[in-house]
């Protein structure tokens, strides 16, 4: 009898676990029923979001043209350029040539440089006196430059190279310059220096005078054979008619 009884009391408690065990498998499966089918969903990213354009992307922009070219951006998606627009800008139109042929050959010359200028009203500006002498046997340069009074003031003359002369003098309307001949290729004779008057804005001339001569030694000819005038616009409009 005791030990029919002690396995009657562990049969008992083998029913009792193995009932323990199938009551906790019934409770985890009704919380998985109840979380599945109660409980809201969660949206899968397959559902929502796998199909969706991108809102920073531009399918069309990164698709290839034909020509196998991507396209070019729309005009709504262009930014404005901050870069300043380009100053126009323009040569001065001269009415006329400023160098005058007076012989088939081009030397011996005279040269004013610059030739052609814009100059702001009321400033100082300076000409240079070039010539070109070359295989003459020449005895004396010497030559006078015209201008208008009421427009240009003389402030100095200077001789580029004072050892054969070149120095100059003024009259009304006139500078008178004379010296020995220098040969070589553009060589500067005067440096001449001008103040454009208060009240004046236009063109103004610097021409050299039908005077003006290089004095061949032998036949005491004149043999100039060209001359280059200047012409100065002084104003702010940089294209005057």
């Amino acid at each position: 009898m005791p030990n029919q009884s002690g396995f009657a009391l562990n049969g008992l408690l083998i029913l009792a676990t193995i009932a323990s065990l199938i009551g906790a498998g019934i409770f985890i499966a009704q919380n998985h029923y109840l979380d599945r089918f109660f409980k809201p969903k969660t949206p899968e990213t397959r559902e929502f979001n796998l199909n969706l354009p991108s809102s920073t992307t531009s399918t069309t922009a990164a698709s290839p043209t034909k020509n196998n070219q991507t396209s070019s951006p729309s005009a709504s998606t262009l930014k404005p350029s901050n870069s300043p627009s380009p100053t126009p800008t323009c040569t001065p139109k001269f009415s006329e040539s400023t160098t005058v042929s007076l012989k088939d050959k081009p030397q011996p010359n005279l040269v004013l440089k610059p030739n052609a200028a814009v100059l702001k009203p009321k400033s100082t500006f300076s000409v240079d006196v070039y010539s070109t002498i070359e295989d003459l046997n020449i005895q004396g340069v010497d030559f006078t430059i015209n201008y208008n009074p009421n427009q240009l003031q003389v402030l100095s003359i200077v001789s580029a190279n004072p050892d054969h002369g070149y120095g100059g003098s003024v009259t009304t309307d006139s500078i008178s310059i004379a010296g020995s001949p220098i040969f070589n290729q553009d060589v500067k004779l005067s440096t001449i220096t001008f103040k454009v008057a208060d009240s004046f804005t236009g063109k103004t001339e610097l021409k050299f005078d039908p005077s003006s001569k290089i004095t061949e030694s032998k036949t005491n000819n004149n043999v100039l054979s060209s001359i280059t005038n200047g012409v100065y616009i002084i104003g702010s409009n940089p294209c005057p008619n």
